[in-house]
């Protein structure tokens, strides 16, 4: 399968600040993406970078071969749309009014617009709006109109930077049907920014993303499997004590959590046993699971960190 977004080893600023730092990983045609990771990790960035907006780049960042300062140079025909944190619309044209902008913008033959503005309207609740002016949206309706503008042009790849996290579910439900249908039949390329686990989770691949740095990108079941710790969460009626003794005893660092104790360990099976087996008195509960994809971020880095 052929790479539609490739980053390999590359650094950018924003306003005179290192924003991505030695980023590598590549999103293939025909797969939905996600680029994951807490508020400030550089989410935005990745979608400034692939249209050319960073400056002091090193290292490359390539469209369907081509690199993204070269892509850019052309006016039109190019294979990547983005859809903004910020949505991008006339605050005072009405919603079918903005796609068929969009569309013109994107010379859309018109035989095809109609049909593809009334197809997105409907997939993104906005059929009811379509009379309504932008500017009076609300800011999730105002989000869904910036993922159809996104979408509009059905370019080979395309971006949603954020744009996920707060709409209806029963339409982001309906949407990542799309997105997926697309992908296997279009062979397009999504890259979908987002800090929601449970988005990410429904994507083919996940980019771990943690103060501009990208820590691993593979699928969420690799990325659970391969995660360095479990965890093992314990509750008791005296956490102070237990926690200390769990600390020394297994030489981890031990964190409150909903009122148990929460510590990760590369043998947590055996951890737990253990802790029933001589702390039974202490502990009324024990039970191990795998890490979140917060806390696999969190572990990655403090693993990064760590290195020479």
């Amino acid at each position: 399968m052929s790479e539609a977004v490739v980053f390999e080893d590359f650094s950018a600023e924003l306003a005179g600040r290192e924003v991505l730092r030695r980023v590598s990983f590549a999103v293939a045609s025909g797969e939905v993406a996600a680029v994951f990771g807490r508020t400030g990790s550089g989410k935005s960035c990745i979608a400034l970078a692939l249209c050319d907006r960073l400056t002091g780049c090193g290292g490359s960042a390539r469209i369907l071969g081509r690199d993204v300062a070269v892509t850019f140079k052309t006016p039109v025909n190019r294979p990547i749309s983005i859809g903004f944190q910020s949505p991008c619309y006339a605050p005072e044209l009405t919603v079918q009014e903005n796609l068929e902008l969009q569309s013109v913008l994107w010379r859309t033959p018109r035989r095809k617009r109609t049909g593809r503005i009334a197809f997105l309207m409907q997939l993104l609740g906005l059929e009811p709006l379509q009379r309504v002016r932008a500017g009076k949206l609300s800011d999730g309706q105002k989000r869904a109109l910036e993922i159809a503008r996104a979408l509009l042009p059905e370019t080979p790849v395309v971006v949603l930077d954020s744009l996920l996290d707060h709409i209806d579910p029963d339409i982001r439900n309906k949407l990542f049907r799309n997105l997926f249908d697309s992908a296997n039949r279009e062979k397009s390329a999504f890259l979908i920014a987002t800090r929601d686990a449970e988005i990410a989770e429904l994507c083919d691949r996940v980019v771990l993303l943690d103060s501009g740095r990208a820590l691993a990108a593979d699928s969420p079941e690799n990325l659970r499997a391969n995660a360095p710790d479990e965890i093992v969460v314990t509750q008791t009626a005296d956490n102070p004590v237990l926690r200390r003794r769990i600390a020394e005893r297994f030489q981890v660092v031990v964190r409150e959590e909903n009122g148990g104790l929460v510590f990760s360990h590369p043998n947590a099976d055996l951890v737990a046993a253990e802790l029933l087996s001589e702390l039974e008195s202490q502990v009324t509960c024990v039970r191990v699971r795998r890490q979140s994809l917060y806390e696999i971020v969190d572990s990655l880095s403090a693993e990064e960190r760590r290195q020479p």
